[in-house]
């Protein structure tokens, strides 16, 4: 299939920075207007040891694992495996070097996100399912190094030139 012909389109190369904007937007806003009529905590053990700070304080940190939580826990219901999702993240960024690779950075750059989210769930797979290792921490962190090399060789070969 020949995409050339949309690589320069101007949304597919803003659409991911979009999408992601109003995603957050609108969960943001359906966080707040739920919280205040459930009174939604995340569970104590998700936030003992995390520290706050002024841009990042309790409220939008309640509001990403509100966000979280559902996915991971479904991620579990169907049998997935932290490493799974590491590796899923990392095949993800291996199609996206080789848009960015074609020029294509529009794909490329909705690969990459798609592939970064994966990166988040994993570790949330594991704490919930009591897999959290120092190992599997350093193959995440490794492959997660792999991901970015990957994507980096991808616009290299783009800008060889």
């Amino acid at each position: 299939m020949d995409f050339s012909s949309f690589s320069n389109s101007f949304w597919v190369t803003l659409a991911p920075i979009f999408v992601v904007q109003v995603y957050f937007a609108g969960t943001l806003a359906v966080f707040f207007y739920f919280r205040k009529k459930r009174n939604w905590q995340p569970p104590s053990y998700i936030l003992d040891g995390r520290s706050t700070s002024k841009f990042l304080n309790v409220t939008l940190k309640h509001w990403w694992f509100w966000q979280i939580l559902p996915v991971s826990k479904l991620f579990i219901k169907f049998k997935v495996t932290p490493n799974m999702l590491t590796m899923v993240g990392f095949l993800l960024n291996c199609v996206a070097a080789v848009f960015l690779a074609k020029g294509l950075f529009g794909y490329g750059g909705w690969f990459v996100a798609f592939g970064a989210s994966f990166d988040v769930f994993d570790g949330y797979v594991a704490m919930l399912t009591n897999q959290k290792t120092r190992s599997g921490g350093f193959f995440d962190s490794v492959v997660d190094r792999f991901s970015e090399g990957v994507v980096f060789l991808g616009l290299a070969y783009y800008f060889h030139n």
